[in-house]
């Protein structure tokens, strides 16, 4: 049975940071959580507005788990926001080699241990579901530390002159391409009309 002041200490210790770093990171508010939000705001005025112990108590309840579920999916939506630069860098190995600031082993032992961590959270969330969540909440956020930390790494400016130089690369190769076929197709032809004598 959960008691106001459990509401007040998951919202200040728990939700204010995870969504105030998420909202940080994607420079948006997400708008898929603005049914939970609403339903814990909801569950939590009808806590405060009715005198019925027993109905006031359920909605205490049901609004600290819709915020419960809220910081889970700010932790979540914030892993993946994470992940998919990282992920992009960890699979291209000469974008790997030149774009991070860290020795690539140390970069790839980071991100191994971030996607292991990952694993675990979510092991631990289907776990814990209908329980308590708060383990996996915790597990989130040091997760979320391994890929902010990950994030460091990466140097920006490098990556956009990294992409600037393969598509130099590209057109470079593409032109030589190009230039030796126009010479072998002239010397062919040069061949063809001499031997037909055109």
């Amino acid at each position: 049975m959960v008691i106001i002041d459990d509401f007040f200490k998951l919202y200040d210790d728990e939700y204010l940071p995870a969504y105030s770093d998420l909202v940080a990171y994607i420079s948006d508010k997400p708008v898929n959580m603005l049914l939970d939000i609403e339903a814990t705001f909801s569950h939590l005025m009808v806590h405060l507005k009715y005198p019925d112990k027993e109905i006031s108590q359920d909605n205490l309840d049901k609004a600290y788990n819709h915020l419960m579920r809220l910081i889970l999916d700010c932790h979540k939506l914030l892993w993946i926001s994470i992940s998919d630069p990282i992920d992009k860098i960890y699979k291209d190995e000469s974008m790997r080699k030149f774009t991070i600031n860290s020795q690539e082993s140390i970069f790839i032992k980071k991100y191994n241990d971030f996607k292991k961590s990952a694993k675990e959270a979510r092991r631990i969330e289907m776990k814990s579901v209908g329980i308590n969540s708060l383990d996996a909440i915790k597990k989130y956020r040091e997760t979320n530390e391994l890929g902010l930390s990950l994030l460091e790494d990466i140097d920006e400016d490098k990556i956009h002159y990294y992409e600037k130089f393969r598509i130099y690369i590209y057109l470079k190769q593409q032109l030589i391409g190009i230039l030796i076929g126009g010479v072998i197709a002239s010397i062919i032809v040069t061949l063809i009309f001499n031997y037909f004598g055109i």
